[in-house]
C-alpha cells in the first residue's frame, strides 16, 4: 500500500521522500553552480564530518567529542548512518562508511538478525545500501519487521521521531509501497514538550489515515509553528525549529525565511572546528549529528 494520493514517482509534497528528493535536487543545483566558486556549504559540512569521526567507520553523535559523556561504541550504527546519509547527499556516503564501517555493519546485521532486533536490522540495511553492499534478505526482514510495528503502534507522542526516521530508511531502501497508513494519537498540548511532539506528528500527515482529525485537533499548533518560526526564542532547540518547519501549513517558505529565523540559525551555526554544522541550541557548545541530518533532509539547512 502506498501513501494516499502518491506514487513512487510523484511523492506528496512535504513527505520525507518528497523532501529527500527535493533536497538532493537542490543540492545538485547548488554544487553545479558553485563548482567554480569553491566548496558549497554541504561539501564543507561533509568535510567537517571528520570532527565527529573517532576512527574509520565509527562516529560520535556529538562534536566536539569531549562533550559526549560516554564514548561511542564501535557498533554505534545510528551515528554512522547519520554521517553516511549526510555524505550520500552528494554521493560520498560509501567513502564515509569505508571498508571498516561495512564490516561493522555486516557484523551488527548478523547479531541483530539473530536476535530479531528490528531497529538494528534497519540501520544495518540502510548503511549497507549506502555503501553499495546491499543485502536483500536483510532489507526484506528489516522492512517487514518495521512495517508490522508501524501497523501495530501507529504514531504517538513518544515514538513520532522514531517513526519518521524508520520511514526515511524504508524509503531509502526502495520499499515505500510497503509503508502502511498510520493511525495517529491525539493528546492535550499543555507544555512546550507536548507542542514539539504535536509538530512531529503533524510532519507525518502524508502517512496518517486520520489526517483530518489530526489537523483539527492540532489546529492551534499549526498556527503556532508559523509564529514560532518568525523569531525562535532563546530556549529554542534546533530539533524544535526543524520540527516546526516541517509542519504542513506553517506558512514558512524556504526561499523567504523570516529574518528572525535566519538570525537564529546563524547564531547556532558552528561548533568546535566546524563552521557548517549547527549547535543543538544557543546555550550549548556542541553539535548533534542527527540534528544536522534532520536539518539537511528538511531543506532548512544548509541554505
Amino acid at each position: 500500500m502506498t501513501r494516499k494520493g502518491s506514487s513512487p514517482g510523484h511523492p506528496i509534497e512535504g513527505a520525507p521522500l518528497g523532501r529527500l528528493v527535493s533536497v538532493v535536487v537542490s543540492l545538485g543545483l547548488i554544487l553545479s553552480v558553485s563548482a567554480c566558486m569553491g566548496q558549497s556549504d554541504v561539501e564543507v559540512m561533509i568535510a567537517d564530518l571528520s570532527e565527529f569521526q573517532l576512527q574509520e567507520g565509527v562516529y560520535s553523535p556529538v562534536s566536539p567529542m569531549e562533550e559526549q559523556v560516554d564514548p561511542a561504541p564501535p557498533n554505534d550504527m545510528t551515528s554512522l548512518y547519520f554521517a553516511a546519509a549526510i555524505a550520500d547527499s552528494t554521493g560520498e556516503g560509501a567513502r564515509i562508511i569505508g571498508a571498516e564501517g561495512v564490516e561493522r555493519a555486516k557484523e551488527y546485521a548478523d547479531i541483530t538478525s539473530r536476535e530479531n532486533q528490528c531497529d538494528g536490522m534497519l540501520f544495518s540495511a540502510a548503511i549497507l545500501h549506502i555503501a553499495e553492499e546491499r543485502n536483500t534478505e536483510l532489507e526484506q526482514r528489516a522492512v517487514s519487521c518495521t512495517v508490522d510495528r508501524l501497523k501495530n503502534d501507529g504514531v504517538h507522542r513518544m515514538n513520532a521521531d522514531g517513526v519518521e526516521l524508520a520511514i526515511q530508511m524504508v524509503e531509502r531502501l526502495g520499499y515505500w509501497e510497503n509503508i502502511p497508513p498510520l493511525t495517529a494519537e491525539t493528546f492535550d498540548v499543555d507544555t512546550r514538550l507536548d507542542r514539539y511532539h504535536a509538530w512531529q506528528i503533524l510532519a507525518l500527515l502524508p502517512y496518517i489515515e486520520n489526517d483530518q482529525e489530526i489537523k483539527r485537533h492540532y489546529k492551534r499548533e499549526i498556527i503556532e509553528a508559523g509564529k514560532f518560526l518568525k523569531n525562535p526564542d532563546n530556549d529554542a532547540l534546533l530539533s524544535e525549529v526543524v520540527a516546526a518547519y516541517k509542519v504542513p501549513g506553517s506558512g514558512t517558505n524556504i526561499n523567504e525565511l523570516p529574518d528572525g529565523l535566519l538570525n537564529w540559525l546563524e547564531s547556532v551555526r558552528g561548533c568546535g572546528n566546524s563552521e557548517t554544522h549547527y549547535r543543538a541550541s544557543l546555550d550549548v557548545d556542541f553539535c548533534v549529528l542527527q540534528d544536522s541530518w534532520l536539518g539537511l533532509i528538511s531543506g532548512l539547512i544548509p541554505r
